[in-house]
């Protein structure tokens, strides 16, 4: 499947992960104001984005997103938002804090805002409250898709929660069926605990874990571990063969990685790295 983004922020931490589950095409404005044969149909936005872009690309993307059989897809990050307002819609939808949000069924995501809208048809996502955490909305019977969601889907945080994540995202798509066609054909490894995902995300970051593994995994990972959990971690990974035993991480690692989706969850901890003293 193949999904556009801006081309002008396509760099933005949210779309790279988005290129490890889809196909994403970068696009301009002035090409979705042109363009006759379109590579795809639905077109992925940062929420926050729609104050950064101009009045005139705004009209493009009115224009585009409802048209029959597109999508436009907002979601995190956001700000307060009256969306009602920015698309000229005769109902009513915003953008709201709500620092009290819980979704009990899925309590590790961090909910900060919540919908706020006179629809009253088209899919939903409540949380048991009956807040709103995602809408999908048509003009009209032959338009485009609006749909918005809170629900922070590319939160590099969140990436222990993959499969999850990855699911709610697809049903927020218009089509029926999502295929990834980016699938490896590398047979899957079982899926790992929680402390040796961050460890082999450090390993294949080129983070040194021989020693201050406790330190760095707090660093780079802001997550805290003992130093037994982390040795058991990082002796399973070993037997795994995912690490070596000079525990670099080894190629099986390295396509466990990437067949994951992990990759830009490996650049940001470089990221990280090349701006902070990984010294002790």
């Amino acid at each position: 499947m193949k999904l556009y983004i801006p081309e002008a922020y396509q760099t933005r931490t949210e779309y790279r992960i988005l290129n490890n589950w889809y196909h994403v095409v970068p696009v301009s404005f002035e090409k979705l104001a042109t363009e006759q044969n379109m590579q795809a149909n639905i077109l992925v936005l940062v929420g926050r984005l729609l104050k950064k872009i101009s009045s005139q690309e705004l009209s493009i993307l009115k224009d585009w997103s409802f048209q029959e059989g597109r999508q436009l897809f907002c979601l995190p990050s956001w700000r307060p938002l009256k969306l009602d307002e920015v698309f000229n819609l005769d109902i009513s939808l915003e953008i709201v804090r709500n620092s009290d949000l819980q979704w009990k069924k899925y309590n590790f995501y961090p909910l900060d805002y919540e919908v706020k809208t006179t629809v009253q048809q088209g899919a939903k996502i409540k949380t048991e409250a009956g807040k709103l955490l995602a809408v999908m909305y048509k003009q009209h019977q032959h338009s485009g898709v609006l749909t918005v969601t809170t629900l922070p889907l590319l939160d590099m945080n969140l990436l222990t929660k993959d499969e999850i994540i990855r699911d709610q995202f697809d049903n927020l798509l218009m089509e029926e069926k999502v295929v990834n066609d980016k699938l490896s054909t590398v047979k899957e490894e079982k899926s790992l605990s929680e402390i040796s995902l961050y460890v082999l995300l450090l390993a294949a970051a080129e983070v040194e874990i021989t020693d201050n593994l406790k330190k760095k995994i707090n660093k780079y990972l802001y997550q805290q571990y003992t130093t037994p959990q982390l040795k058991k971690e990082v002796k399973t990974l070993t037997e795994q063969e995912l690490l070596q035993d000079d525990h670099k991480i080894s190629n099986k690692g390295k396509k466990y990685i990437k067949y994951k989706g992990y990759l830009p969850y490996v650049r940001e901890i470089k990221q990280k790295k090349s701006d902070t003293d990984d010294r002790y």
